[in-house]
């Protein structure tokens, strides 16, 4: 299952025939293929070739700028997709139904996590919040030892929020995204918004 992002430079192209043509022929090498690249994705069924020559036509710069997928094998694979196609997720998980996985993708498009556990979130990203939240305190007339668990109080909830296993659920705020998955465990996820 993949994510492609395929850009113009205007929205008019971006709905023109002649265009979703090009990224229906682009989609369907991705799927025929075990590529892992735009460039080398282009290479396989003259796709290079229909590029150029669609850029001519319209007169806009076509690009393929984003490719990435997952493999559906030793797992669930299941996605998301927007209604306006700018946003678009796709969710691994090792067993279970592919309905609460898609549940999960449309979680992950709509809050963004930065990882799936919070034990997995960068160090680099903790040490700058936590940078902030002492910054926040410097003055604070608090002893020390009050000021340090206040800041690990923000650094749990800030790895809460951002871990998908701890988000609330955004069909049922009640539940965690670690309760749909009774003894499943997600593997991996991609989100892809345009631009971004």
């Amino acid at each position: 299952v993949s994510i492609i992002e395929v850009n113009s430079e205007t929205d008019f192209v971006a709905r023109d025939d002649n265009f979703q043509g090009f990224v229906q022929h682009i989609l369907t090498t991705a799927f025929d293929t075990r590529e892992t690249k735009p460039v080398t994705l282009l290479a396989h069924n003259n796709l290079e070739a229909k590029r150029n020559d669609l850029i001519q036509k319209i007169g806009e710069n076509i690009k393929v700028s984003y490719y990435e997928k997952i493999s559906k094998e030793g797992g669930v694979v299941a996605s998301y997709k927007h209604s306006d196609n700018k946003l678009a997720a796709i969710v691994k998980i090792d067993s279970g139904d592919e309905e609460v996985g898609r549940d999960i993708a449309m979680q992950v498009a709509a809050n963004n996590p930065m990882a799936i556990y919070p034990e997995d979130i960068d160090e680099d990203i903790l040490n700058k919040e936590k940078e902030i939240a002492l910054a926040t305190l410097a003055n604070e007339n608090k002893p020390e030892e009050i000021k340090e668990k206040i800041i690990m109080g923000k650094l749990n909830k800030f790895k809460m929020e951002n871990s998908l296993v701890e988000q609330p659920f955004i069909k049922d705020p009640d539940k965690k995204i670690k309760d749909l998955l009774g003894g499943s465990k997600i593997i991996g996820f991609l989100r892809k918004k345009v631009g971004e």
